[in-house]
């Protein structure tokens, strides 16, 4: 369910909106997490259209090329892909099926000399689309590789067309694989900050104004990002807490301000609202990453592009727009392409 004030998803153990503060024990506080229908029995069948109507058949004609062994090995993978698909889940719900029981599955499947048809298909997407950093994925970065499998899994298991589907779930692994990558890469970069005392300083400069300041000299592609995220990631850096320090500087936005800022040789200029008064810091590659300015700015933008189609909103406005489902991959392996030459480990 939703807010019924700020539209962020809640849970129904929240008493008051995480985002906003409204009490959610009011009558008329929240409502329904759901896309409007297209027609009244696009939702009402639930699993079984899923499995026994179209999409069903879509994806049963998807994998007619397989052996009788093959299919009884995919079944169940085939399977729970048809509820994860019938029905809208929240990230928290796609993370915690793909981690518990997706890559699993996977993971069972690559010792089967069975399914080794259907492994070989997917691998070469992966080794296609990876090019020459695959072989860097398969020594320093397994993780991503098996969440990848899964994501190309998906996508060859239910072919572009099925009907009344949260194209969601098929985006959730590319997005998933790329935020991996970013904090395998970036970790070690981070612990090395959180002494710096250019760091520091800015910590103890931005303290209690996340709302209240502006650095200059932004592109309009990142600018209300860094605004609204800085102050968020200095302190990330600055803590001692392990989950907090993820918490704060995970993901694709995070690495991609993180890069822009840290990752460059020049002056940041940030003003103060509530101070009217400006303060520069000298930022000499604190990031140690790799290669030229455009470089980076190309890798910053992609990561910015792949977060900006992964939003609050997603299974409301990508749930019918297969071409989201194609940049999202396609962002995804441009991304994971250029992390390990930049930020390397």
């Amino acid at each position: 369910m939703k807010c019924a004030k700020c539209n962020s998803q809640v849970s129904i153990a929240d008493r008051t909106c995480p985002k906003c503060g409204q009490d959610l024990l009011q009558f008329g506080a929240t409502i329904s997490y759901e896309p409007p229908p297209k027609d009244p029995q696009r939702y009402g069948q639930g699993v079984k259209d899923m499995v026994f109507g179209t999409a069903g058949k879509e994806m049963r004609e998807s994998l007619k090329s397989l052996s009788p062994e093959e299919r009884k090995l995919l079944l169940p993978v085939e399977e729970r892909f048809s509820q994860l698909l019938s029905r809208h889940l929240s990230d928290e719900e796609l993370e915690d099926a793909f981690e518990k029981e997706i890559i699993p599955a996977m993971n069972n499947l690559s010792g089967d000399k069975d399914a080794e048809k259907i492994l070989e298909k997917v691998e070469a997407e992966i080794k296609k689309n990876l090019g020459d950093i695959y072989s860097h994925y398969r020594n320093k970065g397994e993780d991503v590789l098996k969440i990848l499998r899964a994501g190309e899994f998906a996508l060859l298991l239910m072919k572009e067309g099925i009907e009344d589907i949260d194209l969601s779930v098929k985006m959730f692994p590319f997005f998933k694989a790329s935020e991996a990558s970013c904090w395998l890469h970036s970790e070690s970069r981070y612990q090395e900050l959180g002494n710096n005392e250019l760091i520091k300083k800015m910590s103890l400069w931005l303290r209690g104004n996340r709302k209240n300041i502006h650095v200059e000299n932004l592109p309009d592609w990142i600018e209300k990002w860094v605004n609204q995220d800085l102050l968020g990631i200095v302190n990330g850096i600055r803590s001692d807490d392990e989950r907090e320090k993820k918490r704060n500087l995970g993901g694709s936005k995070r690495t991609a301000i993180s890069l822009y800022i840290f990752g460059r040789e020049w002056k940041i200029v940030i003003q103060r609202d509530d101070l009217e008064v400006k303060e520069s810091f000298e930022i000499n590659n604190l990031f140690r990453a790799k290669g030229g300015e455009k470089v980076k700015e190309e890798l910053a933008r992609n990561l910015i592009e792949l977060q900006e189609l992964r939003n609050p909103r997603a299974h409301l406005v990508v749930e019918e727009k297969e071409a989201k489902v194609r940049d999202s991959k396609i962002f995804s392996y441009k991304c994971l392409k250029l992390i390990p030459t930049i930020l390397q480990i």
